[in-house]
């Protein structure tokens, strides 16, 4: 598995919400950005806590960014 950067998800997640109308959206973005940023942050998880942490972030940022694409 390639290697995700929070903060890079972070400022996507920033750029997103620049673009977005909806509060929905922009509420749900917000969130997601701050999780990232609370990641790339804490320390106290294991590696294999951390792996899976990034995992299920992946995986709603990844659905967030299909949805966005299809909205457009």
């Amino acid at each position: 598995m390639s290697q995700v950067d929070p903060l890079e998800k972070a400022a996507e997640c920033e750029l997103a919400l620049q673009n977005a109308t909806d509060a929905n959206r922009r509420a749900l973005l917000t969130h997601l950005r701050d999780l990232w940023t609370a990641h790339a942050r804490s320390s106290f998880w294991s590696e294999t806590d951390r792996q899976q942490q990034l995992a299920i972030l992946s995986q709603i940022h990844a659905d967030m960014t299909r949805s966005e694409m299809t909205l457009a």
